[in-house]
């Protein structure tokens, strides 16, 4: 008799610290690889779940705790020697969230890794990862995908260092802004087509003079041209 072939979800969950990136990794209960860190994952459910997002978004939730986060489909990986159990076909999700609300939520069992430097890993989630990195600082220079690991209040400046943070460079503060300024809702001037950043009115305090507050919308908005 044929083994039913095993469909999962994956979720690479990273956010940032000031050490650097981390990935959000759980150890197995049972096994296979019982006791090895991996993904937080779970089955589709046919019966609670209409599609693999509603999985992921289920799954994440369970898992980590986080009901809200940027979650964007990465890949679909299959092969018959993936797991041990048999033949099996994962989809795996990308989530960004914020280091303070992962923080707010407790352990829930989690352990943050460097995502550049990892454990040994349960199935092929090293992989994983390594795409789910790939996708980031790639898309991070043509789009606000950064946006994802901001706090609920930032900086321009803030902005900057986490764009900085997840593309390994350094970027010139006036063009980065002059990026920005067009994604800006202002008060009183004409909205843009998908503002990215809310001025909140109020300003942060600090060493230099005050700098303004933003919040965020995570509508992915698509630079012309990469960040340099």
């Amino acid at each position: 008799m044929q083994c039913p072939i095993i469909v999962t979800i994956d979720v690479v969950l990273l956010t940032l610290t000031p050490s650097g990136m981390q990935v959000a990794l759980q150890r197995r209960v049972k096994e296979p690889f019982a006791g090895v860190s991996a993904l937080p994952g779970g089955y589709v459910r046919p019966e609670l779940d209409a599609n693999t997002h509603e999985t992921a978004v289920r799954v994440l939730r369970a898992k980590t705790g986080i009901a809200s986060a940027h979650l964007e489909q990465l890949v679909s990986e299959s092969s018959p020697d993936r797991d041990p159990r048999g033949w099996s076909l994962s989809v795996v999700y990308l989530a960004l969230v914020p280091l303070d609300k992962l923080m707010a939520q407790g352990s829930k069992g989690l352990e943050l890794c460097s995502a550049d430097a990892l454990p040994a890993l349960a199935f092929d989630h090293a992989q994983l990862i390594a795409k789910a990195l790939e996708r980031l600082r790639n898309k991070a220079a043509y789009s606000t995908l950064p946006l994802g690991l901001m706090p609920d209040t930032f900086t321009l400046a803030q902005l900057q260092k986490t764009y900085e943070q997840v593309m390994g460079v350094t970027l010139n503060k006036s063009t980065f802004r002059a990026r920005m300024a067009p994604l800006i809702l202002e008060p009183g001037q004409a909205a843009p087509a998908h503002p990215a950043l809310y001025p909140t009115g109020d300003m942060q305090d600090g060493v230099h003079r005050p700098a303004r507050l933003f919040r965020k919308s995570m509508v992915l908005n698509i630079f012309e041209s990469p960040l340099k």
